[in-house]
């Protein structure tokens, strides 16, 4: 709005006019954090290292033109929730020790977007953070209700077990596929299978040239079929008298991988026996 001011005296002199231009603003800001994602499916899994920066969006729907000179605060906190300890992040200290919400620090508010950092060193395996977001324009206008992203931090590996073949250095004619289990301590996202022919240290290529199954000198690893639970199609009709290897590794929502991989070696047999007369007795 602008409002326009001039005064006249009795002499009928005209001032000049003077002019004040201002915003009416009634709408709160809106916001939301955007690093961490907050759970939801294989979302929201962290392995620490890869959280010293958080991340989020503010903007000022009243005053859409002004974003810098619009927002007059950005309050972001970190609450960890690690059994009956409820305690918030306190930047000074670098850890989660204060039972009221301490307030980080933001920078960079370019095009609308805020960050503000953490120590990674205070970030425990296996423990749920709640980081929280309020934000106040220059109107005096609050977020109606602040926003808030759960994340876990996940630094375990998963475990991958072999299921069939089932015993390492055992002899098998063919069969259909290779199975097993994964675990985790929260989310398995995938699980991937490789075959080392022990001959030539080779690995097994599914579409690979007549003859040449086992061309790679370096694994090849196919995406399973299911994640705690898992199968892969293997022909092995052409294989035989021929000691494979099976390698199987897990992958779990934060980027955790199974290593060394889960391993097991056994024998290809699809040769019948031969069997021949060689002497008969008399009156047989």
């Amino acid at each position: 709005y602008n409002i326009f001011a001039k005064s006249i005296d009795e002499d009928k002199n005209t001032s000049a006019i003077s002019t004040v231009t201002f915003t009416y603003d009634n709408t709160p800001p809106i916001g939301a954090v955007t690093i961490p994602q907050t759970l939801s499916g294989s979302q929201g899994y962290y392995r620490a290292g890869s959280l010293g920066t958080l991340q989020g969006t503010v903007s000022d729907p009243g005053n859409p033109t002004a974003f810098n000179g619009s927002i007059a605060s950005i309050k972001v906190n970190v609450q960890h929730n690690n059994g009956s300890d409820l305690n918030y992040y306190n930047p000074l200290t670098q850890d989660f020790t204060s039972s009221t919400p301490v307030f980080l620090a933001t920078t960079s508010w370019v095009s609308g977007i805020w960050q503000s950092t953490i120590s990674v060193a205070s970030l425990k395996d296996g423990v749920t953070y709640y980081v929280g977001l309020q934000a106040l324009d220059i109107a005096g206008n609050w977020m109606v209700s602040g926003a808030t992203n759960t994340f876990v931090i996940d630094m375990t590996s998963p475990t991958v077990t072999i299921t069939f073949p089932k015993t390492a250095n055992a002899t098998y004619r063919s069969f259909p596929s290779i199975t097993g289990t994964a675990a985790d301590s929260f989310l398995i996202t995938v699980t991937s299978v490789a075959i080392m022919d022990n001959n030539s240290g080779n690995y097994w290529y599914s579409a690979g040239l007549p003859g040449a199954k086992f061309p790679d000198t370096t694994p090849r690893w196919y995406t399973a079929t299911g994640t705690t639970t898992w199968s892969l199609l293997f022909d092995n009709n052409a294989f035989d008298n021929q000691i494979l290897t099976v390698k199987a590794i897990a992958q779990d929502a934060a980027g955790n991988a199974t290593s060394p991989a889960a391993q097991l070696t056994f024998r290809v047999d699809n040769s019948s026996p031969h069997a021949s007369i060689s002497t008969l007795s008399n009156g047989q």
